[in-house]
């Protein structure tokens, strides 16, 4: 089973309870999937204001986390890679 080599996060982890941030997860085995985490207080306030005419949000790749910060992304990315990762992340063939 392949495990994470490295993580790129595309922002400054904020440690806030509604938040989101980007970010990218290699693979030892060389693969790359890219991820939102985002707290289910940010998905309230995203919902309330980008997408207050839309009745769903859906996302590829979306990881639900209490806060932005490493130790609740690293918990919900082991998650995936117990499950499958490629069910989760979207695959790419290098960093964007």
């Amino acid at each position: 089973m392949s495990s994470i080599k490295n993580i790129q996060y595309y922002s400054e982890l904020s440690g806030s309870a509604d938040d989101s941030i980007d970010l990218a997860v290699e693979l030892t085995d060389g693969r790359i999937f890219l991820f939102v985490a985002i707290t289910p207080q940010h998905i309230l306030t995203m919902m309330a204001t980008n997408y207050k005419d839309d009745l769903e949000w859906v996302e590829q790749g979306m990881l639900i986390v209490r806060r932005i910060d490493e130790e609740c992304i690293n918990a919900a990315l082991e998650k995936c890679l117990s499950y499958g990762i490629e069910l989760f992340g979207v695959e790419q063939k290098e960093y964007e």
